[in-house]
């Protein structure tokens, strides 16, 4: 039989929906508590803006940034080493390292989107900002030590920006559970990041639907079998309108210090959530 549970607040700030496919309902529910305190203590160690008692995460090593190497979990170790990893093959796209540029954006988009509430335009940072903060980033303010599992961000200003990974991340470790535990048959999706594992039981497809970012009653259906995952990311949702008349959204470009304009989404099919 085929279960299924929906938690709103265990972390990333989003829902996460759990199906399994398993012998009683009493195996289900500790599948699922166990996967919900996995999920919560990831969206612990990556999370930026909030201290733990007992833990050192993303925002303690942002806040040691030029004062101390900070001893973390292996799985933060993990999941920077798999960044740094994509840094490279994306020629420097993406790139966790742009905390300080983030933290801009974020603040001016917080503050417009307030503004466009209350019917007014949101205003934009001056470029010379964006610049001066975008000369603390880069992998050479990362020191890693794998020995003593330490990370030391070696300037004052630099910091790590991990929501481009973090939920897709966290996604694909509890899937890796899951598939150690060797079930027939399950479905993480935490805020849109789609996992499945195996097909589904009746041997039919799995099917996604992808927004059309012009049409919000539009969807293009995706059809995929066996273990993937699905994740989309656009435009059209974290988004502010400027003085200038324009869309600013959340995905920022490292070549402009500007919102990326490319796309209006894109979607990616591949087996782990985090890549």
């Amino acid at each position: 039989t085929v279960y299924k549970n929906l938690s709103l607040t265990a972390g990333f700030d989003t829902f996460i929906e759990i199906q399994i496919a398993t012998t009683s309902e009493e195996k289900f529910n500790n599948y699922y508590e166990d996967l919900l305190k996995e999920f919560s203590y990831y969206n612990q160690l990556f999370d930026i803006y909030h201290t733990y008692d007992g833990i050192n995460n993303l925002k303690t090593i942002n806040d040691s940034a030029g004062i101390a190497a900070v001893e973390v979990d292996q799985k933060i170790i993990d999941m920077l080493t798999l960044c740094k990893e994509f840094y490279e093959l994306t020629d420097h796209e993406f790139d966790i390292t742009m905390g300080p540029v983030l933290k801009i954006w974020h603040q001016y988009r917080e503050d417009g989107i307030m503004s466009n509430s209350e019917g007014k335009y949101g205003s934009l940072p001056p470029i010379e900002k964006l610049e001066t903060a975008y000369a603390c980033t880069g992998w050479d303010k990362v020191e890693i030590n794998d020995e003593d599992n330490t990370v030391y961000l070696n300037q004052e200003c630099a910091s790590l920006d991990v929501g481009g990974v973090a939920k897709g991340y966290a996604t694909e470790m509890l899937a890796n559970k899951l598939e150690e535990e060797n079930v027939k048959m399950a479905v993480v999706n935490a805020g849109g990041n789609n996992r499945t594992i195996n097909s589904k039981l009746s041997g039919d497809p799995w099917v996604v639907g992808i927004q059309d970012p012009s049409d919000s009653g539009s969807l293009l259906a995706i059809k995929k079998q066996g273990s993937s995952s699905f994740v989309t990311s656009g435009d059209y949702q974290r988004f502010y309108i400027a003085e200038d008349g324009n869309s600013y959204n959340h995905i920022i470009d490292p070549k402009t210090l500007y919102p990326a304009t490319n796309f209006r989404s894109v979607s990616v099919f591949t087996k782990n959530s985090a890549i």
